[in-house]
């Protein structure tokens, strides 16, 4: 299995069991007496809109199945991602499928594919500026270079 790039900054899910049970605790402790909650607190899923939430968790869950060695799961997951990134015209999450699937094809030996997709989020990253993914991209360019 290709291991995780170093120093990536993983894909974070907003939406976990301990979170909620936070915001609950801290939304109960800042209420005041006529009910409204105290001023500038706002729980996560209020803040954060489904549509920048989701292509996160199905690119998470995407990673979670190529390192599993689910390769149809990873391939649906990414699919529809790269379907909202499109539709939405999310350029750095269609860049951020484009580094998974090249991650995916380097698992399966499948350079041709790899550097096809590697290319295009080379060219999508350098449009947009999204530097943080530069070092994914040099990593998986060692690689697919055999280093």
């Amino acid at each position: 299995m290709l291991p995780t790039p170093p120093h990536s900054d993983a894909v974070t899910i907003d939406y976990r069991p301990e979170n909620v049970c936070l915001e609950r605790t801290l939304t109960s402790l800042t209420k005041r007496p006529h009910g409204r909650t105290t001023a500038g607190f706002q729980p996560a899923w209020a803040t954060k809109s489904p549509v920048l939430v989701l292509p996160r968790g199905l690119l998470a869950r995407a990673a979670f199945h190529r390192t599993h060695g689910t390769r149809h799961h990873a391939e649906v997951d990414l699919n529809e991602a790269e379907e909202i990134a499109e539709r939405g015209g999310m350029r750095l999450f269609q860049a951020d499928v484009h580094l998974e699937r090249t991650a995916l094809h380097l698992q399966y030996d499948e350079n041709a594919e790899a550097r096809e997709r590697l290319d295009r989020a080379v060219e999508l990253i350098e449009a947009c500026g999204y530097g943080r993914r530069l070092r994914d991209v040099e990593y998986l360019e060692g690689v697919l270079a055999g280093r």
